[in-house]
């Protein structure tokens, strides 16, 4: 059982992995998918329960360990040796603990706004977050939907809604509870990489993550910019600029 992957753009450029965070899909970078693929090989990767991506039985699979062995798969598939990372919100902590456990395969990452790259959760209360989602619940009033996105064009919006009503919510659920394995919070200075975290700024309860990186994790660049949890939906022309510019 694989992630579904897209991969778009000739083979011999360099390779560029874009992952989604929660309640999204490949969607996510529908407007800057023509800015990257213009210079890169780009893979687009949906997570487990997330547009076509299966949901494993196994709850392991929504691990640490789960997500770097499924990425290795999808890489390979791709038939690169390595790649850049792009992560937006929970593939943001996806992609940076992938390039902690996988530094050889990987060239640089940028990050946008993500929590649970910084969460300070354990295992117990990383449960208690899975365990309120509910199987037969409203999508939409889990607060990860992008029904409560601000900023996005209408009819991106509306097909991001569409899509998010199709998350899995056993598969969501594990991917919550195992959010604590992801962290890289005790180990982001350990990356050997060029580490860019692009922040949307408006994103308040974010704001204190980028201010305990900037004391603490001098190797990450940062870049501060009029947006919010979606930087690359909100100013997509700056944000472009800003990746192609890092893994250039």
């Amino acid at each position: 059982m694989d992630l579904r992957a897209e991969t778009v753009g000739p083979a011999g450029r360099p390779a560029v992995a874009l992952i989604h965070g929660m309640m999204s899909t490949n969607r996510q970078w529908a407007l800057n998918l023509d800015s990257f693929a213009a210079r890169f090989r780009v893979v687009m990767i949906e997570l487990w329960g997330h547009g076509g991506s299966p949901a494993p039985d196994d709850p392991a699979a929504y691990g640490s360990a789960g997500l770097v062995d499924a990425l290795d798969r999808v890489r390979e598939r791709a038939g690169v040796d390595s790649w850049s990372m792009v992560g937006h919100s929970y593939g943001g902590a996806v992609a940076l603990h992938y390039a902690f456990r996988r530094p050889a395969a990987v060239r640089a990452v940028v990050w946008t706004n993500s929590r649970a790259a910084m969460s300070t959760a354990g295992p117990t209360e990383a449960r208690q977050i899975g365990n309120a989602v509910r199987v037969g619940q409203d999508p939409r009033t889990i607060p990860q939907h992008p029904v409560f996105a601000k900023r996005f064009p209408a009819d991106l919006h509306a097909a991001l809604m569409a899509d998010a009503d199709g998350t899995d919510l056993v598969a969501l659920s594990r991917l919550f509870s195992a959010h604590w394995e992801l962290s890289s919070r005790d180990h982001l200075t350990e990356l050997t990489v060029p580490v860019t975290l692009i922040n949307g700024r408006y994103e308040r309860l974010f704001q204190t993550d980028v201010a305990w990186i900037r004391d603490h994790a001098p190797n990450v660049r940062i870049f501060e910019v009029a947006a919010g949890h979606s930087p690359n939906i909100e100013i997509a022309e700056e944000f472009d600029r800003l990746v192609i510019d890092a893994l250039d």
